[in-house]
C-alpha cells in the first residue's frame, strides 16, 4: 500500500485555501483538503515502519507553527502552482529526519508547500498564473496532528496522530 504522511491546514485557512484549489484543480479537493505533505508514499517502503515512525515522532513532537506564504510555481519540468510553507523552527525537517532514517530513501530536494494547481494538471497553469502570480496568504497556522493517508488520488486517511509533546514555540 502506498502511504505518506501530511499536515492537513486548520478548518478556517484550509477553506480559503481550497477555494482556491476548487477553480483551477476541483478532480482533487473533495475528501482531499488542503495540506502539506511532509513525507511520500516513494521515500519509505515498509508501511509498519513508517506508521511506527510516525507514532514515535508524534508522542515526542508538541505543537509547532507554520505559516503559508507567496504563491509560486513548480520548477520545470513539472507545470503546477503552490503556496510556499515557511517552518522557521524546521520542526518538519528535524520530522523527515526522523521518520525517513535507514532504510529509507528520501528526496533529495523538497520544498515545503500546499498544492494549489496539482502538475497533473499543469496544462491549466497558463490560465491560471495571472490570478495566482500576486496571491500572498501570510497566514499562520498551528499543527496539532499528523496525518496518515493512502498515496492515492483518493488520499484516505488512515491514522491521525496528535502530537504529544511539549510545545514548540518559534514562529516564521
Amino acid at each position: 500500500m502506498r502511504e505518506q504522511v501530511r499536515i492537513t491546514l486548520p478548518r478556517a485557512v484550509g477553506a480559503e485555501v481550497d477555494a482556491l484549489r476548487e477553480r483551477f484543480n476541483p478532480e482533487l479537493v473533495p475528501g482531499n483538503p488542503a495540506h502539506a505533505t511532509i513525507v511520500y508514499h516513494d521515500e519509505i517502503d515498509d508501511p509498519a515502519l513508517l506508521r511506527e515512525r510516525v507514532a514515535a515522532a508524534a508522542a515526542a513532537l508538541g505543537p509547532f507553527e507554520l505559516e503559508l506564504g507567496a504563491a509560486r510555481c513548480f520548477q520545470p519540468p513539472a507545470r503546477g502552482a503552490y503556496l510556499a510553507v515557511c517552518d522557521a523552527s524546521s520542526v518538519v525537517q528535524t520530522l523527515r529526519r526522523v521518520i525517513l532514517a535507514p532504510p529509507s530513501t528520501p528526496r533529495t530536494r523538497l520544498a515545503l508547500h500546499v498544492t494549489l494547481l496539482h502538475p497533473a494538471f499543469g496544462r491549466r497553469l497558463e490560465e491560471a498564473w495571472p490570478e495566482l502570480e500576486s496571491l500572498r496568504f501570510e497566514r499562520r497556522f498551528r499543527v496539532t496532528s499528523l496525518e496518515l493517508i493512502s498515496g492515492n488520488r483518493d488520499a484516505i486517511t488512515i491514522a491521525s496522530y496528535p502530537l504529544r509533546g511539549p510545545e514548540i514555540d518559534r514562529a516564521c
